[in-house]
């Protein structure tokens, strides 16, 4: 074997050692992204029973009302930046496996193949993802306005609870 073969095996077991560990690196943040985010659903939806529950009473209860509208607002932007962060991590997984491909698939003449390799035709990649409101979303648009929609309603149920203890 010549020192240009080696010097090529290695640098292929090295590219292939780089696709490898991005790849768990990817598949531990996406998988952890998506459990948080259920998580975070069950939890909010456990608040929101309990928000039914104190209104449902005969006499509402204000100060409870209050105290979950709080805890649903601290528990979207707490859950919101936990999502921020993973989103970054899987990103940066995410251009390792597309040096990996133009590594591995850039130089070759077949189109088909070049066209076929998925995190550089990713259709967010692209811009084809995110540009119309009834187009497709992405997971952090999806994700945001869910974290937005809770958060707003807590807040609302917390500044009408407040008011309303205030003015009794």
């Amino acid at each position: 074997m010549t020192p240009e073969q080696q010097s090529l095996t290695s640098n292929d077991e090295v590219i292939t050692a780089l696709r490898d560990h991005a790849w768990d690196y990817f598949e531990l943040h996406a998988e952890q992204r998506l459990k948080a985010f259920h998580f975070y659903i069950l939890l909010e939806t456990g608040l929101v029973a309990g928000l039914l529950l104190a209104t449902r009473a005969g006499s509402p209860d204000i100060r409870m009302i209050t105290v979950i509208g709080l805890l649903m607002a601290f528990f979207s932007i707490i859950f919101w930046k936990i999502d921020f962060r993973t989103k970054g991590m899987i990103k940066i997984s995410e251009e390792a496996l597309k040096l990996y491909e133009k590594r591995k698939f850039g130089n070759q003449n077949d189109d088909d193949l070049i066209h076929s390799t998925p995190f550089l035709n990713d259709p967010q990649v692209r811009g084809l993802v995110g540009r119309s409101p009834f187009g497709t979303l992405s997971y952090s648009k999806c994700f945001g306005a869910v974290f937005a929609v809770f958060a707003l309603l807590g807040l609302v149920m917390s500044i009408g609870g407040a008011v309303n203890l205030l003015c009794h």
